[in-house]
Formats: C-alpha cells, structure tokens, sequence
C-alpha cells in the first residue's frame, strides 16, 4: 500500500555535483522541483511531416520548493542564497549574512520524499529566495536549479527525519521599519525576494549532457509591502516632494523586517536589513468600498558602511541578523 509520506532535506557538497545525505528536513507545502521538461533534441529532417531522429539535450532539473519557515532551517537558505558575506559568534549564537560580489555558489543536494521514492537532486544552487508574510504563517519559497536527479529508497517514517525543534513563524511575530519608522500598524503583508539571476547556460561545456557548475549573475533584491493608507507619506517619499513630482527624484530609505519568535517567548529572531532601497511604485487604487491600500515596491541599493555586531563595517545591499540554536553554518 501507498502512504503519502512527502519531505525535502538538505545536505551541503564538498564538491558540486555529488551528493550527499540530508543533514536536516522540512515539512513542505509543496515543491516543482523535478525532471525537465523536452530534454530531448529533435533532428531537423525533410524525409515526412512528423520528427525521425532524437538525440540527448542539455539536462538540468530546477523547480521550486515552498514551506511555513522556521528560525533554524531558514538561515542555510539564506547563507546560499548570499554566499560568500558570513560571520558567526559563537556565543550569542549570532549569524549575520549579507550580500557581496562573490559569483560562486554553494551547492547543495536535494532530497524530495514522494511517497513511493526519494527524488535525489545533486549540484543544487539557490537561485532565488523569497520571503512572505500575510494573515498567517511566514512562508519562504525556495528557487532552486540542480545538476542531475536520481532515485533513491524513501525514508521509513517521520522517525528518520531530522525536523527543525520550532514551530514555523506567524505574522504575529513580524515586525517592519520604513524609513527609520515603525510601521506595524500599517502593514497588511510584505515580500522579500532575493534573485540571483542563475542563467543554466553558464555550466553548458562540452563533453557533459549535465552543468560542469554554476555563476551566480547580478543581484536583484527587492520588497513588496502592502501598506494600509492613512496619510500621503509614501507618495511624499516615492515623490521626492510633499505635493507633487521633483526632478531630483524619489528619496532613498532604509527597511528593516525582524521576524521574532514570540511563543516561546526568547531571543531567537532574524533581522533583515535593506540600508539603501529606492522606491519603484506606490500606488493606490480605489475599487468600490473595498479597502483601500498602498502597494509599495522598492529595489536594495549598496549601502556604504553597513555595520555588524563586532563594529566592522561592510558595503552591502541586504544584511541578514539570526540569533538561533544553529551553530556555525561555515
């Protein structure tokens, strides 16, 4: 018989493309990470309508895996999401991650229980990472592109998992800045996305069907927040002006987001900092009787002298505090 037993883990490589076993797991809500679509090359032919001859393509399986975020596992997602910018104190059990202009990823493998396999992903990158939050759970979608897939025997039970020790994070534990502002009273939900712009071509060499590796491209971060609309203060900064369009442009502003966990009430929280953000969009948009909202978009900029715990200072667009029971995730 057949049970439905689904879980994603997650192992870091030594070397990109060979896989190794999960060090921990999550319980995802779903995942599109799988086999590629046409992996397969038709040779172009003249002998009849339909194709004759195919021949291997380029394989690469890539998807997305999306789960309620918990304060542990979600600081492995942003280390590889961000590589190369990482500090760690011990004994505050201080993470802090922060975007640099390093290219290279860390790869990771992939395992997806599938009720009747365990779906094997080897040379795993975060491609893109994004943030959420609403009227419920915080929740975090996972862009994943992988090297090659494999089958492997699914785990027995839940007893074979390792599962994170604290419940996922709800809307009730997040708090958010704009402009050095609290803004709790006013925010119905937010987005943070980080995308690394993985192009699949840069690991395309001869004499493999399979990436040889991945580049990381150009960093975009970004934030959507949905902001309820009591005066005219976003237009006065997306204006540059308190009445209307200036040429010198929107104003520049800090956002800060710090999701802590309240229940159990301790220390344990993750603080993103944006130092720099430019507004693309704030609009407002009447319909009926319906509530009316302000939806704020900005895009991260570098900002200069950024500083972190041990007062040394770092040039970043984006700036990842985690305090957890996770030690060094180097």
């Amino acid at each position: 018989m057949v049970n439905i037993f689904r879980y994603t883990g997650f192992g870091v490589e030594s070397n990109f493309g060979t896989a190794v076993d999960a060090a921990f797991h999550i319980d995802q809500a779903s995942v599109t990470l799988d086999t590629p679509s046409a992996p397969e090359i038709m040779v172009p032919s003249g002998m009849g309508r339909a194709p004759r001859v195919k021949v291997p393509g380029f394989y690469y399986p890539s998807g997305n895996i999306d789960y309620a975020f918990d304060i542990e596992t979600i600081g492995w997602f942003l280390r590889w999401a961000l590589p190369g910018g990482y500090v760690y104190t011990g004994g505050s059990t201080l993470h802090e991650l922060y975007g640099t202009d390093t290219l290279t990823p860390q790869s990771f493998t992939t395992r997806v229980g599938k009720d009747v396999l365990e779906h094997t992903f080897a040379g795993c990158v975060m491609n893109s990472l994004a943030l959420s939050v609403d009227n419920g759970l915080t929740n975090a979608s996972l862009g994943i592109m992988a090297q090659k897939d494999s089958k492997a025997t699914i785990k027995s039970g839940i007893g074979d998992l390792t599962l994170p020790a604290d419940a996922p994070m709800t809307f009730a534990d997040v708090s958010v800045e704009v402009n050095n502002e609290d803004y709790n009273a006013v925010c119905k939900s937010f987005t943070l996305n980080i995308n690394n712009n993985t192009n699949a071509d840069t690991g395309r060499t001869v004499g493999s069907r399979f990436p040889s590796s991945y580049q990381f491209a150009g960093r975009d971060v970004t934030c959507n927040l949905s902001l309820l609309f009591p005066d005219t203060e976003m237009m006065t900064l997306f204006w540059g002006n308190a009445s209307t369009i200036q040429n010198c442009g929107s104003t520049e502003l800090p956002i800060e987001i710090t999701i802590a966990q309240n229940c159990p009430t301790n220390s344990r929280a993750l603080t993103i900092l944006l130092p720099n953000t430019v507004m693309e969009q704030a609009r407002q948009q009447p319909r009926g009787r319906d509530n009316l909202l302000q939806e704020i978009s900005v895009r991260a900029m570098v900002g200069n002298d950024v500083v972190l715990n041990d007062a040394s200072t770092v040039d970043t667009d984006i700036l990842c505090s985690l305090v957890n029971g996770t030690g060094t995730m180097a």
